[in-house]
C-alpha cells in the first residue's frame, strides 16, 4: 500500500497537468459504471413496476451519471476549470460570510488577528482559484502529491517498526 501512494505521491507532484487530468479521465468512467449500475439495478429490482416515484428518482440520478462520467470523458480539461471556479467561488463566499460572522462576534474582544486569519486565508485561495483556475488545480494537485508522498513514508515508516517490534516479540 505505501508503495502504491508513493508511485501515486510522485506522478501527482511531478506532472500535476496531467495526473489531474487522468483523475478525471478515471472518475468520468467510474461515474459512468454508478449510472450504468443505476440503471441495472432499477430493471432488476423492478423499482420502475413497484414504486414508481423511486423509479424515476433512479432513472434521473443514472442520466445525470451518465450525463456527467461522458462529459468528463469528452472534456477533462473544462471540467477541471469549471470545478476550480465553482470551488474558488465558494471560498470567496465562504470567506467574505466569515469575515463579517467573526467581526460582529468579536467586537472589543482581543487576538483579533487570529481570528480572522482562517477566513482572510479561504478568501485569498478563493480569489486565486477564481482567477487562476490552472494555476490552482495544478498546485493544489502537487500539494496533494506531497501529501500522498508523506502518507507513503510515513507508512513504510511504521511498517518497518511494526516488522521490528514482531520480530522482538518472537525473540
Amino acid at each position: 500500500r505505501a508503495i502504491f501512494v508513493l508511485v501515486l505521491g510522485f506522478c501527482l507532484a511531478l506532472w500535476p497537468t496531467v495526473s489531474s487530468k487522468y483523475i478525471v479521465l478515471v472518475l468520468g468512467w467510474c461515474f459512468i459504471a454508478a449510472g450504468v449500475a443505476n440503471i441495472i439495478y432499477a430493471f432488476t429490482t423492478r423499482i420502475f413496476i413497484h414504486i414508481a416515484g423511486m423509479g424515476y428518482l433512479t432513472a434521473a440520478s443514472a442520466i445525470i451519471f451518465l450525463a456527467l462520467g461522458g462529459w468528463m470523458l469528452y472534456m477533462p480539461q473544462t471540467f477541471l476549470d469549471i470545478i476550480a471556479f465553482l470551488f474558488g467561488t465558494v471560498l470567496v463566499v465562504y470567506g467574505i460570510a466569515q469575515l463579517i460572522h467573526t467581526y460582529r462576534f468579536t467586537k472589543g474582544g482581543k487576538n483579533k488577528a487570529l481570528v480572522y486569519t482562517l477566513p482572510v486565508i479561504a478568501l485569498i485561495i478563493g480569489v486565486i482559484f477564481f482567477f487562476r483556475s490552472k494555476d490552482a488545480i495544478k498546485l493544489l494537485t502537487i500539494f496533494f502529491g506531497f501529501g500522498l508522498i508523506l502518507f507513503g513514508v510515513a507508512e513504510i515508516i511504521l511498517d518497518v517498526k511494526y516488522v521490528k517490534a514482531k520480530r522482538l516479540m518472537k525473540a
